[in-house]
């Protein structure tokens, strides 16, 4: 959502103490200003404190709002924005909702009105789109902003210079939250940061720091990740509001790197922060560390939670809706029924038909994943899917080619926790002793369904229906014995000893016998 200080005009004439006003004065200062000096003085003493007070004290910024003359928001509607936010943020309105005021909702055109105000209407229409899961809208907004901001002439920003940094944050939350992996959102994150430092900012620039960190972490940037992580913590002062990000973050790249009380630290701080916006990330994040089955149940339940308090255009689209298809899936659950739109996308189903056994089918989505522009986590994941499913199909050279590949981007982050993604047996086959190198993987896990031979999968498929052991070598044409040594091998491969907690990894996995009229693609 948008920072109410996006909607302040900043006055480089009007300079206050270098300790600023007490919050306490803060209201009585402003209407002695408006008084003495007009409204438009008065608005610059709210921005000169913003950064001050608006996360240690956002009450007093209301009261200093309100302390402005009518005019004041005649004159400047986004001003009528920061009120609202400021109300919002008062009465303990969390950060991942937004309404932009329907008095500030019409954005006047560029000729109509200043830049900075025509910036700040543009932000507040992106911030209430995105939290509405409107991400075409947002982007479009934030990109029309940003390329008014180019086009504009150096004197256009002059002294409200310090507005840009929480404007450039918004536009990289609307970019970021949208999931299309092409568009600027570093950069948006980085200019944040640079003009908050330059502009002495030091909340805003934490809080451009935490996102940057997470936005990288998320791709699989882990080293550049953990240093703006450190970043974040090392500039201004705590704050319960947006200190998650940078928490969020560090605790991905612990858990990438197989570091597991490190990441659990981290994730132990988050809890202690509103999310936010964060709230699908966490989820997934969590999911690094869901090893047990009562873990698992615990983290289905909280985003079942989080779920129901979102409505469906925020959690299943854009970045949202993709942390909560990868959180099922590394719960073991399927996520067949989604159509895939982004690379991570292909690369959830890749994993999916990898589960199922239909190794070509996941070599073909796993390659849309691996395109050049896509993330390196997600390029990584598909080449490692293509190598297990290429070693599946007998096709020696193709697995070993993007094994290579797979394990050249995941050393170079050191992003280990990849490799989990394939199952026990293949990694073995593909690179002897990797698995000393990870964490224990957790057990009763849907990856090493991949790796059974297709009459362990058809017996797995039989497991799931109510019929006998004894009809289900019927069914399948072999005789008792062969399904029991069978079934052992594969609740060997499972990490299970009963054939319900194997019927389980594969029903969460999608697997189960087909009508007959489609039993022939039900491997």
């Amino acid at each position: 959502m948008p920072s109410p200080s996006d909607s302040l005009p900043a006055d480089g004439d009007h300079r206050g103490t270098e300790e600023g006003v007490p919050a306490d004065s803060l209201a009585a200062v402003v209407a002695e200003t408006a008084c003495r000096a007009g409204s438009a003085a008065a608005a610059a003493v709210i921005a000169e404190h913003w950064d001050r007070y608006a996360h240690t004290d956002p009450a007093a910024l209301l009261a200093a709002l309100r302390a402005l003359p009518g005019e004041a928001f005649v004159d400047n509607v986004a001003l009528v924005s920061a009120a609202n936010y400021l109300k919002h943020v008062v009465s303990g309105g969390g950060p991942d909702r937004f309404e932009q005021h329907p008095a500030a909702t019409t954005v006047p055109g560029r000729r109509s009105g200043d830049l900075v105000e025509y910036l700040i209407g543009l932000t507040g229409t992106s911030a209430t789109a995105r939290t509405k899961g409107q991400h075409a809208a947002a982007v479009e907004a934030a990109t029309e902003a940003r390329r008014a901001l180019t086009a504009a002439e150096p004197g256009e920003v002059g002294h409200r210079l310090a507005n840009l940094p929480h404007l450039f944050v918004q536009w990289g939350r609307a970019l970021e939250l949208s999931g299309d992996h092409t568009l600027p959102v570093a950069y948006e994150y980085e200019e944040a940061h640079r003009v908050a430092v330059m502009t002495e900012q030091p909340q805003v620039a934490r809080r451009a720091a935490g996102h940057l960190a997470w936005h990288l972490a998320a791709r699989g940037r882990l080293s550049a990740a953990l240093d703006w992580a450190h970043r974040a913590r090392n500039t201004g002062e705590s704050n319960p509001r947006y200190d998650a990000a940078h928490h969020l973050a560090a605790a991905l790249v612990h858990a990438d790197r197989v570091q597991e009380d490190a990441s659990a630290h981290e994730l132990a701080l988050v809890a202690a922060h509103p999310v936010g916006e964060y709230w699908a990330a966490a989820s997934w994040v969590r999911s690094f560390l869901a090893h047990t089955k009562a873990e698992q149940v615990l983290l289905e339940e909280e985003l079942a939670r989080e779920l129901g308090r979102h409505p469906p255009a925020v959690s299943n689209r854009g970045m949202n809706g993709q942390y909560v298809r990868a959180t099922w899936m590394r719960l073991g659950r399927s996520v067949a029924g989604h159509r895939p739109v982004t690379p991570d996308d292909h690369l959830l189903r890749a994993i999916g038909e990898y589960r199922r056994g239909r190794f070509i089918e996941a070599i073909d989505d796993a390659a849309q994943a691996a395109e050049p522009l896509s993330p390196p986590r997600v390029r990584a994941g598909a080449f490692l899917i293509t190598a297990a499913s290429s070693l599946a199909l007998q096709r020696s050279r193709s697995a070993a080619h993007n094994f290579r590949l797979a394990h050249s981007i995941i050393e170079q982050e050191d992003m280990r926790a990849s490799y989990h993604l394939i199952s026990d047996a293949h990694l073995q086959t593909l690179a002897p002793g990797a698995h000393s190198l990870l964490a224990p993987r957790r057990r009763e896990s849907a990856t090493e369904v991949g790796s059974l031979t297709k009459r362990e999968r058809d017996v797995l498929q039989q497991l799931t229906t109510t019929r006998s052991m004894s009809e289900i070598a019927t069914e399948l044409f072999i005789s008792p014995n062969t399904l029991k040594a069978t079934a052992s091998r594969l609740y060997r491969k499972l990490g299970v000893n009963s054939r319900a907690a194997a019927a389980d990894i594969a029903q969460r996995a999608g697997i189960s016998v087909q009508p007959p009229s489609g039993r022939g693609d039900s491997a």
